[in-house]
């Protein structure tokens, strides 16, 4: 399955001030999409409650987060949160 068959999608959690985002939700159309979905942050790491993820980054490049959907939305914190 190709990652546009999955029909991802991601929402934005801000922090309790709305002065960060703390979460980002994943999602897809199908979500036990069996190919990684790219989220890419400005710094910083993730974690991942529900779902799976491993980090990349290539010299001085924002690292990508890769989630892996397991049968449901992932929430990815992320560390430090984005402010905005």
């Amino acid at each position: 399955m190709a990652l546009d068959q999955c029909e991802p999608s991601v929402s934005y959690t801000p922090s309790d001030d709305g002065t960060a985002i703390t979460h980002v939700v994943v999602t897809a159309a199908n979500q036990a999409c069996s190919v990684v979905v790219p989220v890419t942050i400005p710094s910083g790491s993730a974690t991942a409650a529900v779902g799976s993820i491993a980090s990349d980054q290539v010299g001085s490049e924002p690292p990508i987060q890769w989630v892996t959907l397991n049968g449901g939305a992932a929430t990815v914190t992320l560390n430090p949160p984005i402010s905005i």
